[in-house]
Formats: C-alpha cells, structure tokens, sequence
C-alpha cells in the first residue's frame, strides 16, 4: 500500500504541519506515506469563470491534468511485484474508519475473483454523512446515490499496468445507475456498485464545501443519527470504529435512470443528450427548452433526436426537457449549462 499527498506548491507554508502529522503516524503507515509537490500552470487553467466549480476549485481532478498527475506521482512505484492493483482518492476533510482499506481490499478481491482480466470500477453505497454546525455534528448512516472520493475505486489487473494513468478514481461518476454500466462497458470496464456495504467512510458537510451542503435529495434510506458535542468527538469515535466484515458483496448498479446532460463550448455551442428510447421506449419523445431565468429562448419541439444542439448560447443558461408518450408528458427534468 502507498499513501501519496498531493500538495500544490503555493501551498508549501502548510507542509511543516502535514509533516508533523505523518511523524504521529505509527510507523507502519508513515513508511508507506508521501507528500508529492505538483505546480500549478503559470498560465493558469483556462476555466471560464462561468464554468462548474470543480473546474474551477479542483482542476487537476479534471480528465488530462490528472493523469499528469498520478504519472509524476507514480514513477519510482514497483509495480512488477503486484498482481493486481487497486486506485483509491479522497479529499482532504473526510474521515475513514480504521478497516476502510480492509474492506476495500475485501471487495477488490471479490471483484477479481468475478472478471480477473478486466479492470473493474466500483463505488459503495452505504457511507456516513456528517453535518458540522455550531452546536455540535450530526452524523447519519445511510444508502447515498452519490459515490464520493474515498468511497470509490479501480481494481486494475496487471495485464492492464501500461494505461495505469487512464484508471483515475475521480473519473469513475459519483451516480452509478445501469446507464453508467453501459457506458463503462463500451470502454472495456466493468463498473458496479456494492450495495452492503458497512459505511466506513465519512463525508464532512461543513457549510462552507464548494458543493451544495445539504445532500439529502441523495439518501435512499437512513439507518440511524448520532450526535456530537465538535469535530474532536467524532473524530474520536470514528478512530475507535470495527467492522463485520465477513460478508458477501453484493454487487449490482442501481437502476437507470434519465440522463440529460449538457456540454458547452467556449464559442456558446451546448450539446444536449439524453437516453430517450432506453428509457422510455421506441415511441417516446422528447422537446428541448433553452432558457434563461423565467425567459425561453429557444425551443425544439417534440421529437425521438436523443442528441441536438443550441447554438450562441449566452451565460446563465439551462435546458429544460419534457418527455411524452402518446398524448401525455410522463417526465421533465431540467440542467444548467455550465461553462
């Protein structure tokens, strides 16, 4: 196992602290953990200030920049001793419980034993939510449809080391429904998603995280709450936490669901695509709206195209869809346009 920190070098003031941190580590862990110094672009990264957040917080997540970077990272790494290997990320203000890798480990080889020659990505379903306020944390446990850093990741067999830098764990999508399956397929990657799990990863909610705070349009279900005095007290009880893990994964995506997304280009060209027909069948159709705040700006009336584009589209903008069987409107989902 090896534990890699990536830290920009703007940020070199923090790594006294990081350091110090790793010397408390016992010393099995601080033998297999490293800081790895990466620099950011002089010319900066090019988002429009326009674009998603994680654009423009998070660039080096984004596809290009961070296969750079696991390349630089990984470069002294003896991998030919390994038989399988396993990529896992998270950020830096969760909290794991101290078998989380065990069980990961424990999935991995399930995993393997299932598709030994493919690469393989998968998400957990079941995790810990943790809401930090001024009077205390709450922290729930529940089914997420959202599969976080930390609680996704590649098993990658060694016949596949020479592409290692293509099997980034931020890359595998945080909803990983029947619709993701096939795309994954298409790329010669098995994608699942362990449905019972035991949550060992935690995922701090602290108000002020780029994402939307409240995440409980995500939940399927909450098993149980607890509640603490601060952050100190959690992190105690999280440190103290084991685990049953004697079970059988059951591995299975949840079901599909609709898809529309959007993409836009510097230029205002935004392609739209939805999975129509394998959602709704042969004889569904679909209209598109473009607008902004209460205005329609344009609109392609109903039609089966899964796939069109709104031309010299102006920032601010999103996409309405209404999909129609026969006489009646069975769904609607709207999506901003970003960038």
């Amino acid at each position: 196992m090896q534990i890699v920190i990536h830290v920009s070098r703007d940020k070199s003031a923090y790594l006294p602290a990081l350091e110090l941190s790793i010397s408390r580590m016992d010393s099995k862990t601080r033998a297999i953990t490293r800081i790895h110094l990466y620099d950011h672009p002089s010319g900066g990264y090019d988002a429009p200030p326009t674009s998603h957040v994680d654009k423009l917080k998070n660039p080096n997540k984004q596809p290009g920049r961070r296969e750079s970077l696991f390349a630089s990272a990984s470069r002294y790494l003896r991998l030919d001793q390994y038989d399988a290997l396993i990529r896992v990320s998270m950020d830096d203000d969760d909290l794991l419980h101290p078998d989380h890798f065990e069980q990961i480990n424990l999935i991995a080889r399930r995993v393997l034993c299932n598709t030994p020659q493919s690469v393989s990505a998968v998400g957990m379903y079941r995790q810990f939510l943790a809401y930090v306020r001024p009077e205390g944390v709450t922290l729930e446990n529940v089914s997420f449809r959202r599969c976080i850093p930390g609680n996704k990741f590649f098993v990658i067999p060694r016949a596949h080391y020479e592409t290692l830098e293509a099997y980034s764990p931020w890359g595998i999508p945080e909803f990983i429904d029947q619709e993701a399956e096939d795309l994954f397929s298409q790329r010669g990657i098995v994608l699942t998603l362990v449905r019972n799990n035991e949550p060992t990863f935690v995922y701090m909610r602290r108000g002020s995280n780029l994402s939307q705070d409240n995440k409980s349009a995500y939940i399927d279900n909450l098993e149980g709450r607890l509640q603490f005095q601060d952050e100190d007290e959690l992190h105690d009880f999280v440190a103290n936490q084991s685990n049953d893990l004697t079970y059988s994964p059951d591995l299975a995506p949840l079901a599909r669901e609709f898809r529309l997304t959007v993409s836009r280009s510097p230029g205002g060209r935004a392609v739209v695509a939805a999975n129509l027909e394998k959602m709704f069948g042969q004889d569904a159709m679909i209209a598109y709206y473009l607008v902004k705040g209460a205005e329609r700006l344009e609109t392609l009336w109903y039609s089966r195209e899964e796939v069109v584009v709104f031309k010299d589209v102006p920032p601010g903008c999103s996409v309405r869809a209404f999909v129609r069987l026969g006489d009646e409107i069975i769904h609607r989902k709207a999506v901003r346009i970003w960038g």
